[in-house]
């Protein structure tokens, strides 16, 4: 029999050998053993990380082209947007005022409607109809506060709920072509409500 440099017959049948290894093993095969109990259920989750890493990308992809499709909206459009909700409801609790202390409740010459504030609105048509809004605002306010002059007398004019259904329109009717809503996706459509 002849030994070969790492003690191994060449006669030595193969299941002698295993068995040998086996009993008294070296590094190289503990390391085969240890990669083998890792590798084989690696491979049993590799597919779906995979798979699931995918419809990640692919998720994410359809997202972008989606926005990109119908357009982020503009920071000439975002940052007034934010500012109109507030607008509407001061001008319903206008509406709704029945003291002197609820009619002047909002100043419409400081907070959104301050001039510095309104010089860091992008420029474009929406800022200018916030800055008019507020100018209007303010304006009705001054001209329509001595009709609210107590609590038993504060009967507002139909001029002033008038000029404040203008301002109104006004915001709603350059709002309305911005586009806030991005529309449904096919598939997404409510279904009856």
């Amino acid at each position: 029999m002849a030994n070969t440099p790492t003690g191994i017959s060449d006669n030595e049948p193969l299941i002698a050998r295993f068995r040998r290894e086996l009993r008294n093993p070296s590094m190289m095969t503990i390391g085969l053993i240890i990669a083998a109990v890792l590798v084989i259920p690696l491979a049993l989750l590799v597919p779906s990380w995979v798979s699931t890493t995918q419809g990640s990308f692919q998720s994410r992809a359809e997202s972008e082209a989606f926005q990109n499709e119908f357009g982020l909206l503009s920071s000439s459009v975002l940052v007034p947007s934010l500012i109109v909700p507030w607008m509407l409801d001061q001008i319903e609790d206008l509406e709704a005022a029945d003291s002197p202390a609820a009619w002047n409740l909002t100043s419409f010459t400081a907070g959104p409607c301050d001039s510095g504030n309104l010089a860091q609105l992008p420029e474009g048509v929406f800022a200018d109809a916030i800055a008019t809004s507020c100018t209007g605002l303010n304006q009705i306010q001054i001209d329509h506060s001595s009709e609210c002059i107590s609590i038993q007398l504060c009967n507002f004019s139909d001029g002033a709920r008038d000029r404040l259904n203008g301002v109104r329109v006004e915001l709603l009717t350059t709002f309305d072509g911005a586009d806030f809503v991005i529309p449904y996706r096919p598939g997404e459509e409510p279904t009856g409500q």
